[in-house]
């Protein structure tokens, strides 16, 4: 049991380490997005989840974010109109401030 969960642990870092290198700063719906909200692909990443565009045509499309490390990935997904409601903590609400000035 220990080697499985070593061995996942390893993929998810090399993972997230390769898509941090394609420019992904976030997900939304398993789909990476960049600091701009465009969704970043790379190599044998296939999410099956809804298409980022069906969020941006939904009338509520509500996320919901809590702490200031968060702060980039959430700032990428209203760029992205993938978001239209935001619920935050302070930690977070005071960082996308400074993000935005």
């Amino acid at each position: 049991m220990i080697q499985w969960f070593i061995l996942s642990l390893y993929r998810f870092r090399k993972r997230l380490k390769l898509a941090k290198e394609y420019g992904a700063v976030g997900h939304v719906l398993a789909r990476l997005m960049d600091k701009d909200g465009n969704e970043v692909t790379f190599p044998n990443h296939y999410p099956i989840a809804a298409p980022l565009e069906a969020l941006r045509e939904a009338d509520w499309s509500i996320g919901i974010v809590a702490s200031k490390k968060k702060a980039l990935a959430t700032l990428a997904a209203i760029k992205g109109g993938y978001i239209n409601c935001l619920i935050a903590d302070e930690s977070l609400a005071l960082e996308l401030l400074k993000l935005t000035k």
